[in-house]
């Protein structure tokens, strides 16, 4: 099973686009967005969500632009100042998932520490300058079950539809922003959990492969 959030979901993907024989299943709070070869011809709804979506985060893609084309520079400057680092990653923090009540001070200072004592900043922000470069995501064959975030509620299923053949379940979270891991871990764990369990932990899987009827979240999934 794999799963992953932000950076990780591309490496979720990747891994299940790519080693299908060794992954039972994808869980997916950042459902993959489809490469340009496969977001033609969009949906009344596909393209409404997107117009809404670009428009809110027109005016939030200064810290992408600077990661994507400067990141050493920046990287310098943020381990040059542990209170700077911590300004950067907390307001990350406050925009992608709303107030700070779900985070201890201690839970801050942790993850602050993590990027400062590892000298790691430089390296979190190569993504961004290496994404451009790589090639489209493969569809992915195995089984997937989508809870949207709420920072992508709305998103069309028929949108992830165009990565995901094999789409079990999808609904949108109440709860559980950008960060739906350390938001509702409880959550994100029963969900996880119960789709491990409708796919079948030991049931051989990859294309093609046969899973029966099934329930997923409390919703229903389709057999195959």
């Amino acid at each position: 099973m794999t799963y992953g959030e932000d950076v990780g979901s591309t490496t979720s993907d990747w891994l299940a686009a790519l080693h299908p024989d060794s992954v039972i299943g994808l869980f997916a709070t950042h459902a993959a967005f489809p490469p340009p070869s496969r977001a033609q011809d969009l949906t009344d709804e596909e393209a409404g969500w997107l117009r809404q979506h670009d428009a809110e985060w027109a005016s939030a893609l200064g810290y992408a632009k600077v990661q994507a084309t400067r990141p050493e520079v920046l990287a310098a400057a943020l381990m040059d100042s542990p209170l700077g680092l911590a300004a950067w990653i907390t307001e990350k923090l406050l925009a992608w998932s709303g107030e700070g009540s779900w985070w201890t001070d201690d839970e801050l200072l942790r993850t602050v520490s993590l990027y400062w004592f590892t000298r790691s900043t430089g390296s979190s922000f190569r993504p961004y300058l290496d994404h451009p470069r790589q090639p489209e995501l493969p569809i992915v064959e195995v089984p997937v079950a989508v809870a949207v975030q709420t920072g992508e509620r709305g998103l069309p299923r028929s949108y992830g539809e165009r990565t995901y053949r094999d789409v079990r379940s999808w609904h949108d979270l109440d709860q559980g922003g950008h960060f739906t891991a350390w938001q509702v871990p409880r959550t994100l764990a029963d969900e996880v959990a119960a789709f491990a369990t409708a796919i079948g932990a030991a049931a051989p899987v990859g294309p093609g492969a046969a899973v029966g009827p099934a329930q997923v979240g409390g919703r229903s999934a389709p057999s195959t």
